[in-house]
């Protein structure tokens, strides 16, 4: 009987669940529990009403399936359980409270709680006794704080408040269960008023009224819900404030401890054309203060900014800078500190000043020194070169030098991969150089600068053209190379890397980043942490089924895909363009991206941050 009994009250309260707006998400769980779709961008609170407090019960002719349809409206209007069922509760009990809540952030997950209230038709808990059991259908994403198993029980629903349970959670796909087994006196027939039972479902039954049989002995029995947490984390969030106009080209840097700076051009928002802007974000992704210029000078055009960052938090964004030299365009950069302030002033980078300077990349060590590359024009007396400028950590010059070796063509779009010791690895666009279009060409450097061989040929394929690389090192001097390819994945244009040991001999062959080739895979952005472990990002055109979505793709030292490539953006509407990816050295890491339509007004930036596994935060 008792099992017939709380099979109607899930019944019952499942149509309650429904009319909340809030959406069933399929959870291992038996397919009768009433099942919630939980964000919790902000606290999730959810009263089902169970009965409305009367002298008396509602009539025994009251049926399931006329409760069912009466749905749950207010409580002093409708009764949703039937008359049988509500024998089996504290006859005060007016509704059952579910309750999560977001307590804390951190780089690699967060903490949440979950609480179970009984409460009364004035909202006040009905002392009881509850057990919150917590499990998952993904295990490996779930760790209860408490305790560190998998699963936990506490009974703590007493007079003194809720049964709590506070885990620490990973991802937007967590699915969870409550499974609450409330302890109280079982009535023979409804009173007028009463208490339920206490602390431990040993309190006195309620009053009878004259005539109603007494209260028979406490029972247990179990209500089981179903809650599903999606997006428990921040997800994809805004990073500009200013939002007139657009906001484009972004770059991420991310320090030791999880803080990270964002830097992106805006159009129109220093009073000229475009300037660039930044914000910091702390390891739980909520902003550092407010979103600040960078750039002091703002006549004409500054726009295509570059940020690193080093361990303590010190980072150095540097741009391009229209007629601000004197000829054509120049790079300019400012140094902050951990803290956001300016040291000095910005300064001039580009050495050579004749024609334009243009596309910098930075590398920081964990010291503070950094290198500045950029393409240059007539550098090399056969078009563009790449010319790289070396500071130390008060942004005092080091030295100066030409990146590429073959000076016939062009040699343009430099990228810089950096480790805390100073080793640095620069990679460029070179045209015509591998025999057919343009190919991937690179240089490895000691800290003090030293050329450490010779240029070298990344990609093996040069059918077609393999343009814009993006590289990083790990903290022993291996590297990664990634780069988009023209036709060589048979449709359009597909992601490649290739992996290099710390004495610059390739390991293994390169090899297609992007599983889905259909359309065109581009703009690949890599990151990888101290072990090796690294991600390679990129835009994907019509994946995510509406324009250009961002994808991304996990790989271990050994450069095994860990996963399948997976779907960055969680906006799909219009395009999502031009990522960028930064690693912490435990293997967190933040994606960023422009996105059309994201803040209401053209296009602008966003994020998301990711554990080690992958999981968004």
């Amino acid at each position: 009987m008792q099992n017939s009994v709380f099979n109607s009250l899930l019944k019952a309260l499942k149509p309650a669940f429904s009319a909340l707006s809030l959406a069933l998400v399929a959870c291992q769980a038996p397919a009768n529990l009433p099942q919630i779709s939980a964000k919790a961008d902000a606290p999730l609170s959810i009263s089902v009403q169970t009965t409305a407090p009367s002298s008396a019960h509602p009539s025994a002719q009251a049926s399931p399936k006329q409760s069912e349809a009466a749905g749950p409206q207010s409580a002093s209007k409708t009764n949703l359980l039937p008359a049988a069922l509500l024998k089996q509760l504290p006859t005060q009990v007016a509704s059952i409270k579910l309750q999560s809540d977001r307590s804390s952030f951190t780089a690699v997950g967060q903490q949440a709680k979950l609480s179970l209230s009984l409460l009364d038709a004035e909202g006040k808990e009905v002392p009881s006794t509850a057990a919150l059991r917590w499990s998952s259908s993904h295990p490996e994403r779930i760790a209860v704080a408490s305790t560190g198993a998998l699963s936990a029980t506490l009974s703590a629903l007493s007079a003194a408040g809720p049964a709590e349970i506070s885990v620490q959670l990973e991802g937007t796909e967590l699915k969870t269960s409550i499974n609450i087994a409330v302890v109280a006196p079982v009535v023979e027939s409804s009173s007028s008023g009463g208490g339920g039972g206490g602390g431990g479902g040993g309190g006195s039954a309620a009053a009878a009224d004259p005539g109603t049989p007494a209260a028979v002995a406490p029972t247990t029995e179990s209500l089981n819900a179903s809650v599903s947490f999606e997006n428990l984390g921040r997800g994809e969030f805004n990073i500009n404030t200013f939002t007139t106009a657009s906001q484009v080209a972004p770059e991420v840097a991310m320090q030791s401890n999880g803080n990270f700076v964002v830097v992106w051009e805006s159009h129109i928002q220093d009073g000229a054309i475009r300037g660039v802007y930044a914000q910091r974000f702390d390891p739980q992704g909520l902003p550092l203060g407010s979103e600040f210029r960078v750039n002091t000078t703002t006549a004409n055009d500054q726009y295509e900014p570059a940020v690193a960052m080093d361990s303590a938090g010190n980072f150095v964004v540097a741009w391009t800078s229209t007629n601000q030299d004197g000829s054509g365009a120049g790079i300019y950069a400012q140094r902050y500190n951990a803290a956001g302030v300016a040291q000095g002033s910005e300064f001039r980078v580009n050495v050579t000043t004749a024609g334009g300077q243009y596309n910098p990349a930075i590398g920081l060590d964990g010291t503070g020194n950094f290198v500045i590359a950029y393409t240059c024009d007539g550098l090399d007396g056969g078009g563009n070169g790449v010319e790289a400028v070396r500071f130390d950590a008060s942004g005092q010059v080091l030295g100066s030098f030409q990146a590429n070796t073959t000076a016939t063509g062009d040699q343009s779009r430099p990228s810089i991969g950096m480790n805390s010791s100073g080793q640095f690895v620069i990679s460029w666009d070179s045209n015509g150089q591998d025999g057919d279009g343009s190919g991937i060409y690179a240089q490895r450097y000691s800290a003090d600068g030293s050329a450490q061989g010779s240029e070298f040929r990344v990609n093996t394929q040069i059918t077609g053209a393999q343009s814009r690389s993006s590289l990083d090192l790990s903290a022993d001097g291996r590297f990664v190379v990634s780069w988009e390819s023209s036709g060589q994945d048979g449709s359009d244009t597909g992601v490649y890397a290739q992996r290099y040991a710390a004495d610059g001999s390739a390991q293994g062959l390169e090899f297609r980043v992007n599983t889905t080739s259909a359309n065109s895979q581009s703009d690949p952005s890599i990151a990888m942490d101290s072990q090796g472990n690294f991600v390679v990002t990129w835009i994907s055109d019509g994946q995510d089924g509406s324009g250009a979505g961002i994808y991304a793709q996990r790989y271990n030292a050994s450069g095994v895909a860990q996963g399948a490539e997976f779907q960055v953006n969680t906006k799909t509407s219009s395009a999502q363009l031009y990522p960028k990816i930064d690693m912490l050295a435990n293997g967190a890491f933040t994606i960023v991206w422009q996105s059309q339509g994201s803040d209401g007004n053209n296009n602008g930036i966003v994020g998301k941050r990711f554990s080690a596994q992958g999981h968004a935060l």
